[in-house]
């Protein structure tokens, strides 16, 4: 199924800018993120990118429907090299809220 609805680099629900919500996931780090909630139009497919702005930039993205809950993350990406871009994509139901974290 196609996405139905794409996400770049700009997010309109910052939800934190300095969490600790991802403790525990495809990186195993524990450094700050920034916590964007997503609620999403319709039910499919969606693909979240997320764009590094400067070449040594090393950024994940992790999808979660409870941002503290590591056992409901839907997918994580983390390209393992500075200057990367990192996608998801994740199955959502309309009018359910998702938290992406980056």
């Amino acid at each position: 199924m196609p996405p139905v609805d794409t996400l770049n680099t700009t997010v309109t629900s910052l939800v934190s800018a300095s969490s600790f919500c991802v403790r525990y996931s495809c990186t195993g780090s524990s450094s700050p993120e920034q916590v964007w909630q997503y609620t999403p139009a319709a039910t499919g497919n969606v693909t979240f990118t997320v764009l590094p702005t400067q070449a040594d930039d090393d950024l994940s993205i992790y999808v979660r429907t409870a941002c503290a809950d590591t056992a409901t993350e839907l997918d994580c990406s983390d390209a393992g090299y500075g200057g990367e871009a990192d996608t998801v994509t994740v199955r959502v139901t309309a009018g359910t809220p998702v938290f992406v974290i980056v």
